[in-house]
């Protein structure tokens, strides 16, 4: 769903950065930029602006946090400009311990379902969805472990490797747990190198080599499937 985004997983985890194409481009909404959509298909949440009641104690970024007056898919640039300054258009500081992202709809995405495969389907932002947020990323400044935190049932965990190969059988890189909820709420936890690390294409032993079991990685607020129709149409 977000522009011209290649393994954006470490791109956004570690440099934080996003990579924007002035053109349209085609990309898959699917596990290399961990929005887990497939995996909300299940939830039978609908309601697009309610940020989740699902946020972890101490780490209550929208319900007790600078993040309070802001919702997914409706506040625009100008509401995070009055809370961080117009120098939040690229990744900016939260407060002394985080950094957070913040990405928005934009007129030149085109979000593909089925890609290569026949039904493939091309669709673009509504007109009254661009400029607004479409999601939401939060990156500790610190190590910080989830090693020892009991997540409630309402999160869900999946598991999920980048390996830098577009055959998903080849395990050659890391391995991530994913806790996510019906809301878009998703945490990104560290597990462990896996397979051959010498075949590693992106070099991700270097990147993660200062990462634990158990560490966080990102905390990420995005729409989820059942939203989607809300903010996107198909192409014609």
């Amino acid at each position: 769903m977000n522009q011209a985004r290649i393994f954006i997983t470490f791109t956004f985890l570690l440099a934080f950065a996003v990579c924007i194409s002035a053109q349209k481009t085609k990309t898959t909404r699917g596990l290399d930029n961990l929005d887990l959509i497939n995996m909300n298909s299940q939830s039978n949440n609908s309601e697009s602006s309610i940020v989740t009641p699902n946020e972890l104690e101490g780490y209550e970024f929208f319900k007790s946090g600078k993040l309070k007056q802001l919702r997914i898919g409706f506040s625009t640039k100008a509401d995070v400009a009055k809370i961080f300054g117009l120098a939040c258009e690229k990744p900016c500081q939260y407060d002394a311990n985080w950094m957070i992202t913040f990405d928005y709809f934009s007129a030149t995405q085109v979000l593909v379902e089925n890609l290569a495969k026949p039904g493939e389907k091309n669709y673009v932002p509504r007109k009254e969805a661009v400029g607004k947020i479409e999601e939401v990323r939060i990156r500790p400044k610190n190590q910080i472990s989830f090693q020892n935190i009991t997540f409630p049932t309402n999160l869900k965990k999946y598991s999920y490797s980048e390996t830098g190969y577009s055959r998903p059988e080849i395990r050659d890189g890391v391995e991530f747990d994913i806790y996510a909820d019906s809301f878009g709420l998703q945490y990104l936890i560290f597990d462990k190198l896996a397979g051959d690390t010498s075949k590693d294409k992106l070099d991700l032993r270097k990147q993660f080599s200062n990462f634990r079991r158990g560490d966080l990685i990102i905390i990420k607020y995005t729409i989820t499937k059942e939203t989607q129709g809300n903010f996107y149409v198909e192409q014609k």
